[in-house]
């Protein structure tokens, strides 16, 4: 009997890795594994280049004198096997992630941010074991009060960069600023995006 037991229980470890390796056929490799915030706002009358923008981010952010992050941009596909690319502002300090996009949209342009956690290999080869793995994932990802300070500050600081941007090319082409309800992120909401 125990003979059995043993034969299905290593039958069912094979079943679940090889489960948990077709998903990266199956499912893209997510961008994070928990987005704890995001922003976005449209404006009719802003236009101006992502690049331009981006670089007054990166700027407004190196200002900070952070340590420990990461700035560049990086191209995300708008969708599908043949749909477009767009270009991103990344931000990222250890297990944080910005993400900050910038575009014209129509006769509109928006701004928005994501604020998260990104996913490492092992977070999301964990994330895809089946039934267990957001529970071993979760068991993995305890923070500290100290870390979980230091994320909110990070994410205060370069949600303000973004802000002082968006203030400062409102302000040259005559935009009325944001209110205080349109400055405030939105609760994340979101796993594995």
């Amino acid at each position: 009997m125990l003979d059995w037991l043993t034969e299905l229980g290593k039958y069912l470890i094979v079943i679940i890795i090889v489960w948990t390796l077709l998903s990266y056929v199956w499912r893209n490799r997510q961008t994070f594994a928990i987005v704890h915030s995001r922003w976005h706002h449209t404006f009719p009358e802003m236009q101006v280049s992502p690049q331009e923008f981006y670089n007054s981010v990166k700027g407004e952010v190196q200002k900070k004198e952070i340590a420990g992050i990461s700035i560049g941009t990086r191209v995300y596909s708008e969708g599908g096997f043949f749909s477009g690319d767009r270009i991103y502002l990344q931000v990222e300090r250890g297990e944080q992630l910005f993400i900050i996009c910038a575009a014209p949209f129509g006769k509109e342009y928006f701004v928005s941010w994501w604020f998260g956690k990104p996913v490492n290999f092992m977070d999301d080869f964990v994330q895809r074991i089946p039934y267990i793995g957001k529970y071993i994932e979760a068991a993995m990802n305890y923070r500290t009060f100290y870390e979980m300070d230091t994320d909110d500050m990070f994410k205060d600081m370069v949600k303000d960069c973004v802000l002082v941007v968006v203030d400062s090319i409102a302000n040259d082409k005559g935009i009325r600023p944001l209110t205080e309800l349109e400055r405030r992120p939105v609760d994340g909401g979101h796993k594995n995006v």
